[in-house]
């Protein structure tokens, strides 16, 4: 059973231009990201995947760098980008983490792996993480099957919203230690104010070499309201937002078959 991690990410964002290579502490956001894909031990491999677009090449140096693989792909679509990557890599399961989550949770992407396989789901997350803390965990026949019942191209960036469709796939929602269930905590990097309180966090907890636990960044957060103020009043955009120009409604899944 192989396991590869996809880090998606691309430089194209308009509310914080470049993101991912934004320097917090020694480094950029990119390689702060690697690295935490780095401690998710029971992956087989980590791939950055970005696009062929000329604005991404940077991103390519940063793979070389950080001694990973990098595959180029569709821009806009992110499913063929992943089936595509998937010809050259192979993998039986799938770990989507994305450019913006810099504090996602190498202890809890372990536990979804193993019981992603353990319990054969088709996705697997959890609700109860901070946001921009947690990846997600899918199938790669999972993923052929999502390609047939999409309606519409432009709803493959919103890939954890399809996959989560109970309708369609064999969906595990897992729990989480009580001193964990933060969900109401911001960790993405999407907005000059998140990239503030990204650094907060960093100055307070990284040592230069080590990665952020988790753990001690919800502790620092339960301590430092001051902290969770810096970036509390972005809102995440909602599925009810983005349904209204993007169809994310997946075809009857007796209609296609696999």
């Amino acid at each position: 059973m192989k396991v590869v991690i996809y880090l998606t990410v691309r430089l194209k964002s308009k509310r914080l231009p470049k993101k991912a290579l934004r320097v917090v502490g020694n480094q950029t956001i990119i390689e702060h990201i690697v690295d935490r894909a780095k401690a998710i031990k029971n992956a087989d491999e980590i791939v950055l995947c970005t696009s062929t677009n000329d604005e991404d090449t940077p991103l390519l140096e940063i793979a070389e760098k950080k001694n990973i693989p990098y595959f180029r792909g569709s821009e806009d679509n992110l499913i063929a980008r992943f089936l595509d990557a998937s010809e050259i890599y192979k993998p039986d399961v799938v770990i989507r983490m994305t450019g913006d989550n810099c504090l996602i949770s190498p202890e809890f992407m372990c536990y979804a792996i193993e019981k992603h396989i353990e319990n054969n789901a088709d996705f697997t997350s959890t609700k109860e993480l901070a946001g921009g803390s947690r990846g997600d965990v899918f199938s790669l026949n999972t993923l052929k099957h999502l390609k047939g019942l999409l309606q519409d191209e432009r709803a493959s960036e919103y890939l954890s919203w399809l996959l989560a469709d109970e309708n369609h796939f064999k969906v595990q929602w897992l729990s989480v230690d009580k001193e964990l269930k933060r969900p109401h905590y911001r960790l993405h990097c999407d907005t000059p104010a998140d990239l503030e309180f990204v650094k907060a966090v960093y100055e307070r907890l990284y040592d230069g070499t080590n990665i952020v636990d988790y753990r001690s960044v919800i502790k620092l957060l339960d301590e430092s309201p001051e902290i969770v103020a810096l970036n509390k009043q972005i809102e995440q955009r909602s599925r009810e937002y983005i349904k209204d120009y993007i169809n994310l409604e997946l075809k009857d899944s007796n209609s296609y078959l696999f």
